[in-house]
């Protein structure tokens, strides 16, 4: 759990870092109002994604590093088809939307990454652990030993 506690601290202040950060963002790139006053308005939205993206990274390497990428697999196609891609499709087939749904859409996916957090975090706490340790330990002792001498070996360049 540490892990997923200093990816909730650094996706924080990585969060905290683009609100700050919010009235030049967009000026580095353009000068065109329209487009400074929409990057104004879904910054806050990008934050909540990049908090939301830094637990969901350290949840799914854990579960691959686990060995049950299946899990990792699951959850995000829960998140993005079963939970965000209804509503975004709610949302652009129900309304008339123009640009200034673009901080809806982008927190749209920030939810569909705390759903995949919530479904990866919630395996994490269930995963039998100690199993998994038992299980590398076998694999471990099952291991042949370490060769003698190189299979290759690399000519001398001259």
């Amino acid at each position: 759990f540490v892990g997923v506690g200093a990816s909730a601290v650094f996706g924080a202040a990585a969060a905290a870092i683009i609100l700050a950060l919010r009235p030049l963002i967009a000026t580095l790139f353009t000068h065109d109002e329209s487009v400074v006053d929409l990057t104004y308005r879904c910054v806050p939205a990008l934050a909540l994604l990049v908090f939301t993206d830094a637990l969901n990274v350290v949840v799914q390497g854990t579960l691959s590093g686990a060995g049950i990428p299946k899990r990792v697999a699951t959850a995000n196609l829960f998140g993005w088809y079963g939970v965000a891609a209804p509503v975004v499709l709610g949302l652009v087939l129900g309304l008339d939307l123009d640009e200034s749904a673009a901080p809806v859409l982008l927190g749209c996916c920030a939810l569909a990454l705390a759903t995949s957090w919530l479904v990866q975090f919630h395996a994490i706490c269930a995963h039998d652990w100690t199993q998994s340790v038992d299980d590398a330990r076998r694999r471990l002792g099952e291991a042949p030993a370490p060769l003698a001498e190189p299979l290759l070996e690399s000519e001398p360049e001259p």
